[in-house]
């Protein structure tokens, strides 16, 4: 199991849909932002995958949803690899507030 990633964030105007709260797209999007930071800092960011002509892919979501997020609050985008095998390495995600 590869070591906990952190990357905190402070909810902005775009990430806001109509009924006022954090859309449900930006969710998928701060996976993707976390899970690409994440493996910068391991060094086989997107440089790497591109000499390495392999890349880590996502091939399925789940995402539950706990509490609404707003805009102006912090969030915490947590992410590791867990049961990482020959064929595939799984990424968790937890995002939460840090208060």
């Amino acid at each position: 199991m590869s070591s906990i990633f952190d990357l905190h964030i402070q909810v902005q105007p775009q990430h806001i849909d109509a009924l006022g709260h954090v859309n449900n797209v930006m969710y998928v999007q701060w996976m993707q932002d976390v899970a690409a930071a994440h493996v910068e800092t391991l060094g086989v960011g997107v440089t790497k995958y591109l000499e390495l002509k392999h890349a880590m892919v996502a091939v399925e979501h789940h995402v539950q949803y706990r509490k609404a997020a707003f805009e102006g609050e912090e969030i915490v985008l947590r992410t590791w690899l867990d049961d990482i095998n020959a064929l595939y390495s799984f990424r968790q995600y937890v995002f939460f507030r840090p208060s």
